[in-house]
């Protein structure tokens, strides 16, 4: 509750700061949004982007202003010079910078959920496509097999809502490739409007082209987190390695230099 209360003040600090017309003029505000935009309505939806964005940037400057004011009295009360006051600055610069590295680490795993789990869905519409079913009504009932509160489940479930309410099938399956942002539902999209506007007959077998490359990619895919997850581990062996070689060593190259300095006191 304390960190809710505080993250919440830092919160409004950043919002009063932006307010300032002095912080509006700054010209790099512009780069900053043209970043951050993209990556906020990937998440959250463009209908709420806009009040999103100015919350996240006004965590950040929050963030940033709060440690460096905090930061400028420990310096002043403890009549520290120039250079802590320039450590001061970069660190509350990269303390405001954490949550952009959080956001675009919630991207890339929401990307990865829509890829895991896209070939599913593919192949379970492949198997309505074939018992003679429509491709609408396939959707929606391959929709349900999907995991629960996965974004794949949220925006395919998006997408059945839009057909229900009124808006064309083309229509749909183009907003889910906008919102998705990722080249399989792209392609797997790009098929489906294709199919309406040519009414091709063999949507069945292109469906289950698009499944097999979604599989590909989800294996590749997997294949370059364990690796990553490999190269990561390296990490504390090495420090593993180098604690064992102290302890193991240490004792004999202390024995070793008593023996050299009793030598030579002889």
């Amino acid at each position: 509750m304390a960190e809710k209360g505080l993250l919440k003040w830092v919160v409004v600090l950043g919002r009063q700061l932006l307010t300032l017309k002095w912080v509006e003029r700054i010209p790099v505000q512009r780069d900053v949004d043209a970043v951050l935009r993209p990556m906020v309505t990937e998440l959250y939806g463009s209908a709420c982007a806009a009040d999103r964005l100015t919350t996240f940037k006004a965590q950040c400057l929050g963030i940033a202003i709060a440690l460096l004011g905090f930061g400028l009295v420990i310096v002043l009360l403890a009549g520290l010079g120039p250079v802590e006051l320039v450590y001061v600055l970069v660190f509350s610069v990269l303390c405001g910078l954490m949550p952009v590295f959080d956001l675009k680490k919630k991207v890339e795993e929401r990307r990865y959920l829509l890829k895991r789990g896209l070939p599913d869905f593919i192949s379970r519409l492949v198997l309505l496509v074939e018992a003679g079913m429509t491709l609408s009504r396939g959707f929606e009932i391959a929709a349900r097999n999907v995991e629960k509160n996965s974004p794949l489940f949220y925006e395919i479930s998006k997408t059945c809502n839009e057909m229900n309410n009124g808006v064309t099938e083309s229509q749909a399956y183009e907003q889910l490739a906008v919102r998705c942002r990722i080249i399989e539902v792209a392609r797997f999209s790009s098929m489906l409007i294709q199919n309406l506007r040519k009414g091709n007959s063999e949507l069945a077998s292109l469906l289950r082209m698009v499944s097999s490359e979604c599989w590909n990619a989800r294996k590749a895919h997997a294949k370059k987190r364990g690796e990553e997850a490999a190269a990561k581990m390296l990490i504390p062996v090495s420090l593993l390695l180098i604690a064992v070689l102290i302890v193991t060593a240490g004792p004999a190259l202390a024995s070793l230099l008593n023996v050299n300095t009793v030598q030579m006191g002889r």
